[in-house]
């Protein structure tokens, strides 16, 4: 993605407060971990522009990095419509995994069909401890389908994170159309600080 539609997106994501700044009083996430950013990405689905913006970048994205992909996944929940929006993009299939199998009909934890060549991108709203979409590339490897990447809106995640998800996950990508939480930190400054 260009520096223009990124720098275009975070200004969106700021506009919108879907992402705020307090680095004086850090936010604790689920996981436990402190971060000086909260986001909501949710917020994004309302904003036709905003989701049309991030659909390019990511579509354009895992197109030059995965021409080979077959197939879009989305992560529950977050990743869904995007995902969704990426595969209309791109003109490929569309799954979506759940965090956990479903406990009545069937049992499933994917959803949509994949095939034994099947190459899948992944895409969630954010990776922070990465937790979500490490399950769900185990859920899609369990069914003997390769995960050939994964790609997310914005990225929490510190080098050494990093290191430990990518040897978790083979040709892990978080796409250059990932907004890390600097850039933002960094271009977000002129905005009123949450004291």
């Amino acid at each position: 993605m260009n520096d223009e539609l990124r720098s275009k997106i975070i200004q969106q994501l700021l506009d919108l407060k879907a992402v705020s700044i307090s680095p004086n009083a850090p936010f604790t996430y689920a996981s436990g971990m402190k971060s000086p950013i909260y986001t909501d990405l949710r917020m994004t689905i309302s904003k036709p522009v905003l989701r049309s913006d991030i659909t390019k970048g990511l579509s354009a994205e895992i197109k030059k990095a995965y021409p080979s992909a077959t197939v879009i996944g989305g992560v529950a929940t977050a990743g869904i419509p995007h995902a969704a929006w990426v595969a209309e993009e791109l003109g490929l299939p569309l799954i979506y995994v759940r965090s956990k199998p479903k406990d009545h009909g069937a049992g499933k934890q994917i959803e949509g069909q994949l095939q034994a060549d099947d190459q899948v991108v992944l895409i969630d709203d954010l990776i922070s401890t990465g937790g979500s979409v490490l399950k769900a590339v185990e859920a899609v490897r369990k069914e003997d389908i390769q995960v050939i990447g994964v790609a997310s809106i914005l990225v929490m995640v510190y080098r050494i994170q990093l290191r430990i998800l990518q040897n978790k996950i083979l040709n892990y990508l978080v796409c250059s159309t990932t907004i890390k939480w600097w850039i933002i930190f960094k271009l977000a400054m002129p905005y009123p600080l949450k004291k």
